[in-house]
């Protein structure tokens, strides 16, 4: 047992009886070694972290069962890993602790996330962008949903913008 996460006992309960809760993130096997995986679970252990702490375990689908894994799991996704995704991704930086509790046959890597403490956990750094556009009424919307924040940035087609837009002051030269 360590001196931040619960006993073994509770940790086997967490892959034993699965329930996602707010505290509690089930995920299926990612490829930590995939910028765009990386910067999904930055996501997460930021999330948990603002919660006020908790676990994200893999080892599990969508559905809630247990999807096996047959490479060596506690090198795939020991400390060292995560704490590299947290260094690159997150701010402030935080320490979490990594179990590997098995069940039904299924090792499981069982990570603790503490509280974020007295500053909110941000991201510092963007992963891969997934853009979107989308015409609306002569405009067009460009949505950019990095790993910091979804931006939207308008830009005119060649089209005159509508009356009813409004148009921003003409700027006066000095």
């Amino acid at each position: 047992m360590s001196i931040y996460t619960a006993p073994v006992s509770e940790l086997q309960d967490l892959v034993e009886k699965p329930v996602e809760r707010e505290w509690l993130e089930l995920k299926s096997w990612v490829d930590l070694t995939n910028t765009a995986a990386r910067a999904s679970t930055a996501r997460y252990l930021a999330a948990i972290s603002n919660y006020g702490g908790g676990y994200l375990v893999f080892g599990f689908n969508k559905d809630g069962t247990r999807c096996p894994r047959r490479d060596n799991v506690k090198r795939l996704y020991n400390h060292d890993v995560l704490a590299g995704i947290i260094g690159k991704y997150l701010h402030p930086t935080f320490q979490c602790e990594v179990s590997f509790p098995e069940f039904a046959g299924v090792e499981h890597a069982v990570t603790w996330i503490p509280s974020h403490g007295m500053s909110p956990v941000i991201s510092k750094a963007s992963g891969p962008t997934c853009a979107r556009a989308q015409s609306l009424d002569g405009l067009t919307l460009v949505v950019d949903f990095s790993m910091s924040s979804a931006i939207a940035v308008a830009a005119m087609n060649r089209r005159q913008p509508r009356t009813t837009l409004g148009r921003l002051p003409e700027r006066r030269s000095s």
